[in-house]
């Protein structure tokens, strides 16, 4: 029942294998001896951005995974430094690094066999780690990142094809470098352009990928952008979406977007969602505060964002309700510490963190001016969420706290960062259910 105790929901909803060392260094101060205490177990270990931003941390995750297959691996978070307006490192920001990391730039990834770091500072650094990556699990049945000297030409192809301009892990390829003109979109012709170069190179090979069947280096290296570009193009100018191209005038790269949407370990768990990146251009540095407002020469005027939430969602694209299953059952299946479902998946997350959610939720309501709720009527109503998730449950009878809850949860979802896109499109369109029910 929905009065259920979290010890008999953590019995029934969570996995019984538990999830492989992913620790927030943000959230737990860090140690050095932690971090290379893995060493024994002879395990990859990677130090990424926490969010999912960062277009360096991001790639390497998604080739550790496809190469990995399923293979455990040791996971440190940290937020990423040097990304406020003028490129500095954020004072308000408190967190402490490892020693060794101070002056690196993130993502960080060890090999098993190896004590180097390995580094990703330019997008040749990436190529050469990526290369690295592949050679160590040649060993191994899944399907090689550099299976042809064509696929380094594609990757390579992409520092010439990205636009110049201001330097973001966070905000990649979307603003002006210039200087009082650097919270300003770039043009459109200059994203159209990237569009049309992309779409030539997936046009000079077979697909559905940049290289035949199979995810390789070249897609690992055009995802980051593309997703962005996906979700965030549509809200800087109007009309300008790479998914719904209605004059056609991307078809291959409309079957590239296809064929990502259905490859179990991007869609799975690494792809972000519309409404997180959307949230990036609400944020500093590059969507400034009212009150951090300067004078049109010193960084240039907020603009409003020329589609909405729904309307961003819409354009990201997506897949229908039984290929998200299909695709979540093959994620699934090489994984034994996730749940059979991505709505047990998204129960399950909350599950396991309901400790450190329901503070959140108290401030969460305070920020945004709501009344307060008793500590037990919030604790009721996300054991609530998490059953009706973990159960298929209907929302025809639910308290308005849960409503409340739902709510909460949909406007603080960071996706990647606190789960994959498909469990956390399944807690937004609970929200979405709830909504319309309540409207009539």
């Amino acid at each position: 029942s929905p009065n259920s105790r979290w010890a008999d929901l953590h019995s029934t909803i969570v996995p019984s294998e538990p999830p492989p060392l992913c620790v927030d260094l943000t959230l737990h101060p860090p140690r050095d001896d932690d971090i290379h205490s893995s060493d024994a177990n002879n395990i990859p270990v990677l130090i990424r951005e926490r969010h999912g931003w960062c277009h360096f941390s991001s790639r390497v995750w998604l080739a550790l995974e496809l190469r990995a297959g399923g293979s455990r691996y040791n996971t440190y978070l940290l937020e990423s430094r040097g990304d406020t307006y003028d490129g500095a490192d954020d004072d308000d920001v408190s967190y402490q690094r490892p020693d060794f990391l101070e002056g690196l730039t993130l993502p960080r990834l060890k090999l098993p066999g190896s004590n180097e770091w390995l580094g990703a500072d330019t997008e040749e650094d990436l190529l050469q780690l990526l290369q690295t990556l592949d050679a160590a699990y040649d060993d191994n049945d899944n399907p090689p990142l550099f299976p042809c000297d064509r696929v380094r030409e594609l990757a390579k192809a992409f520092a010439d094809c990205a636009p110049a301009a201001r330097e973001s892990r966070r905000a990649a390829w979307l603003f002006s470098a210039e200087e009082g003109y650097r919270l300003d979109a770039l043009p459109e012709s200059t994203f159209v352009g990237v569009l049309d170069r992309a779409e030539g190179l997936l046009a000079s090979t077979d697909g559905p990928f940049f290289v035949g069947s199979s995810i390789t280096a070249a897609d690992i290296v055009w995802t980051p952008l593309l997703e962005r570009y996906a979700a965030q193009l549509p809200c800087l100018h109007c009309g300008l979406s790479p998914r719904g191209d209605l004059n056609e005038r991307w078809p291959r790269l409309q079957q590239w977007y296809k064929a990502m949407d259905t490859a179990p370990i991007y869609t799975g768990r690494i792809r972000g969602d519309a409404p997180s990146w959307r949230k990036v251009l609400y944020s500093d540095p590059w969507w400034p505060r009212a009150d951090l407002w300067h004078p049109r020469d010193t960084v240039g005027p907020k603009g409003e964002l020329q589609a909405t939430e729904e309307e961003c969602i819409e354009a990201f694209g997506g897949i229908s309700t039984e290929g998200e299953s299909s695709v979540w059952s093959a994620y699934a299946s090489t994984r034994p510490h996730v749940a059979s479902t991505a709505r047990k998946e998204a129960a399950s997350v909350l599950v396991r963190n309901h400790k450190a959610i329901l503070p959140d939720v108290a401030n969460w309501l305070y920020e945004e001016g709501y009344d307060k709720i008793p500590e037990e009527d919030l604790d009721s109503a996300l054991r609530q969420i998490a059953v009706l998730l973990s159960s298929n449950g209907t929302v025809d009878e639910v308290s308005k706290n849960v409503a409340m809850l739902l709510t909460y949860l949909d406007a603080r979802l960071c996706v990647p960062r606190d789960m994959g896109y498909l469990p956390a499109t399944c807690i937004r369109k609970l929200l979405q259910t709830l909504t319309v029910n309540q409207n009539g």
